[in-house]
């Protein structure tokens, strides 16, 4: 009999990632385990593990751990901002269909905190409660232990809700006075004031989105979002906005190719629209499934998104494979989730895109 028939072994695969030289090694351990995320502070290691089923031969154990390691090297992490609780719940979504919880952060800087949005490996995390109305600053070189570095507010942040990025800017929404902030984060830690913009159209902004050259702002307060050009990114101008009638209170957005999702939370649905023409959005379609409880911010992932439900603290999970008829495929709390009201996104592998090292 051969030596390599084929067998269907469980194993434990680990990731070692050494954070400071960017060098990594897999290794397969003949034994159960559970997914697990850990961190050696003193020797800048990050270890993964996770479950795994080989089938095939055991001459293709090289290629497997070659295989694992580019997976896992495109695996993400999801941060879920936590109003109720005051911190930041931290899953892997190597698995988008089921999150696993890996831990959370405060480090006594977050009040209230909501909007998420992360450049390179600097995550900001919006502070709005009256008092505080600041925007905190974390190194998330290693994504599982975000470090604070810093914050910012300039005197010009009243109730702070979501963020949005393009290029070297950053765009804050101001609830308490209708405008948005523009800031220059060519430094992440040391952000640069450099406007604000309002012209009359801001009423309750909420979401904030940019798409090519255009940004889009949901007004809480009127049912519309509108649009900008933001060619000029530190003088936007407004070219217009939509509504179509299905708008009740639209807080937040997330976007896949040319189809833009809407979460109303007024009214439980999502909208979905088709933005090829940025400056003219065409409504498509809507869905609830009965699972969407106050919905308030999205995140996409591939083919997966995500919906954060404030009324009923879960996360909502859609397969978006047909974009225009999202797919309910689960949900995730896990106890540790209260009043979501900011979710983001980073890929392992964009953590450590810049550095000399090759992967």
């Amino acid at each position: 009999m051969s030596n390599h028939s084929n067998v269907t072994i469980q194993v434990c695969l680990v990731l070692h990632i050494d954070i400071c030289d960017k060098e990594v090694s897999v290794k397969v351990e003949h034994a159960l385990c559970h997914p697990t995320t850990t961190f050696c502070p003193d020797r800048g290691i990050l270890t993964i593990a996770l479950p795994f089923t080989l089938l095939g031969k055991m001459k293709d154990k090289h290629k497997l751990k070659c295989a694992f390691k580019k997976a896992l090297l495109n695996s993400s992490f999801l941060y879920v901002s936590n109003f109720g609780n005051r911190n930041v719940q931290i899953y892997n979504i190597s698995n988008p269909e089921v999150p696993v919880r890996i831990g959370e952060f405060n480090g006594e800087n977050l009040n209230f905190p909501s909007g998420l949005t992360i450049t390179d490996t600097t995550l900001y995390v919006v502070n709005p409660s009256l008092g505080n109305n600041t925007v905190e600053i974390y190194d998330i070189t290693n994504p599982t232990s975000p470090v604070h570095v810093g914050d910012f507010k300039s005197g010009n942040l009243h109730f702070p809700d979501q963020m949005a990025i393009s290029g070297n800017l950053i765009y804050i929404a101001n609830g308490l006075d209708n405008k948005i902030e523009i800031y220059n984060i060519s430094t992440p830690t040391t952000p640069v004031r450099v406007g604000e913009f309002n012209g009359a159209n801001l009423d309750g902004p909420s979401g904030l989105i940019v798409t090519g050259t255009f940004l889009y702002v949901s007004n809480l307060n009127n049912n519309r979002i509108e649009i900008y050009d933001i060619l000029n990114p530190t003088n936007p101008v407004h070219v217009g906005h939509f509504n179509a009638g299905n708008f009740n209170q639209p807080a937040q957005f997330a976007i896949t190719r040319d189809i833009l999702y809407v979460a109303n939370f007024g009214d439980n649905m999502l909208e979905i629209y088709n933005i090829s023409n940025r400056k003219a959005p065409i409504r498509v379609g809507e869905f609830i499934g009965g699972n969407l409880n106050g919905p308030s911010v999205l995140a996409i992932t591939d083919n997966i998104l995500y919906v954060s439900n404030l009324c009923d603290d879960t996360v909502q999970i859609y397969d978006i494979s047909n974009s225009i008829k999202p797919k309910h495929v689960g949900e995730f709390n896990g106890g540790n989730i209260n009043t979501p009201n900011g979710m983001a996104i980073v890929k392992f592998h964009d953590l450590l895109r810049d550095n000399s090292k090759p992967i």
